[in-house]
């Protein structure tokens, strides 16, 4: 993935949506650090602090004090290694940092790839954006909206949608109502959803099709690819992860 993804002429990336941003935040920090890079992990909202970040976390509440210990710390990161930064932990969730924080680092070169995530989905695969979302750092230059193919075809409710009224609201599905390739769409390409058209052409798009475990949820992840690459965005991809390794390919 991470030279199907072209890293190596990112500076930031974005990831939004749900049903695995985490997983493949994390997964593509370890793996681009494990090939010497300097790697950041932040977020604009919130995400879960994982136990293991206990001795990589760094947090400020102001950005200069915050850029200082970035760059002591760097200095002292050993190979396969990468940092994560927020703003303080609460009730078990990094805290995000302010929206120029991201684009002032980026400035510095300090980090080879800043990895942030940019809304929450409190761990559902689907989810319908609110008002203040998605939060994405004007230096973004590469945005993966993620999808989770577990909710596809599933009921529309609050187990498998996050905000699950605001997802109604946008495709016209009632509760209860099977989720269809087709609704996903509209919601990020809504004006009130993710309004994915507007950041085709200030950033590279590439969409996550996650979830794909066994032959049903790929060939939905097929159907659903095609769908969005009607649209200007860069590639599609299918994933699905394990302990071990994430199986992918690129939808054509």
């Amino acid at each position: 993935m991470i030279n199907i993804l072209k890293l190596n002429q990112e500076k930031v990336v974005t990831l939004i949506g749900s049903g695995g941003k985490t997983t493949t935040m994390y997964h593509l920090a370890k793996r681009y650090a494990a090939k010497g890079k300097k790697v950041l992990i932040t977020t604009t909202t919130r995400i879960f602090y994982l136990p293991g970040d206990r001795e990589r976390f760094i947090q400020a509440e102001n950005y200069l004090h915050w850029e200082r210990q970035l760059r002591t710390r760097v200095l002292d990161l050993a190979i396969r290694e990468y940092l994560v930064a927020g703003w303080k932990i609460e009730r078990g969730k990094v805290i995000g940092v302010p929206l120029g924080w991201v684009d002032q680092l980026a400035l510095t070169g300090i980090f080879d790839l800043i990895l942030v995530e940019g809304d929450g989905s409190a761990r559902k695969p689907l989810k319908a954006p609110h008002g203040q979302e998605p939060v994405i750092p004007e230096s973004t230059t590469l945005l993966l909206p993620i999808i989770g193919l577990r909710g596809v075809g599933q009921p529309l409710d609050d187990q498998s949608v996050h905000r699950f009224e605001i997802f109604a609201r946008l495709t016209g599905l009632k509760a209860g109502e099977n989720v269809r390739p087709e609704d996903l769409y509209r919601v990020f390409f809504h004006p009130k959803g993710y309004a994915l058209a507007q950041y085709l052409s200030k950033m590279r798009v590439t969409l996550i099709l996650n979830q794909a475990d066994d032959s049903l949820r790929e060939a939905l992840g097929v159907q659903l690819g095609k769908l969005f690459m009607k649209s200007e965005i860069d590639q599609v991809l299918l994933t699905s992860y394990t302990e071990e390794q994430v199986n992918w390919r690129v939808c054509e």
